[in-house]
């Protein structure tokens, strides 16, 4: 979940969310939060900062906040639970996917190879 949408649901700024989740991060071990990291455009259509987090580290920031933040944030965890993908990529299209982005991404001689996916099962 976004540190967008958690400031939305618990009615706080996002900036006090952002600073919120920097400490939880570094005071949890992962330093600034890099892994983490996202951008959104802002209504001026300027890259801004925000973060996205994984379920765990949701809840753990919204444990410190009232009981009717964690519950909006607890419900809207359940919902994003019952909705169903249209189709999820096997491992085989992420692989695919990964590899044709970091083609794009690095100039030809960046790296010497490019990990491959397993054969999948069956396949000759």
């Amino acid at each position: 979940m976004s540190t967008l949408e958690i400031a939305k649901l618990t009615g706080k700024s996002h900036d006090n969310v952002l600073r919120d989740a920097r400490k939880m991060l570094e005071e949890l071990g992962f330093g600034g939060g890099l892994s983490f990291e996202g951008s959104y455009l802002s209504a001026q259509n300027k890259a801004l900062p925000c973060f996205n987090l994984p379920k765990d580290l949701t809840y753990t920031l919204v444990s410190g906040y009232s009981v009717q933040m964690r519950h909006r944030i607890v419900t809207r965890w359940m919902e994003l639970g019952e909705q169903k993908p249209a189709s999820a990529p096997g491992i085989h299209e992420q692989a695919r996917a990964a590899q044709s982005c970091a083609v794009h991404l690095h100039p030809p001689g960046c790296w010497s190879t490019l990990p491959q996916p397993a054969p999948e099962a069956g396949a000759a």
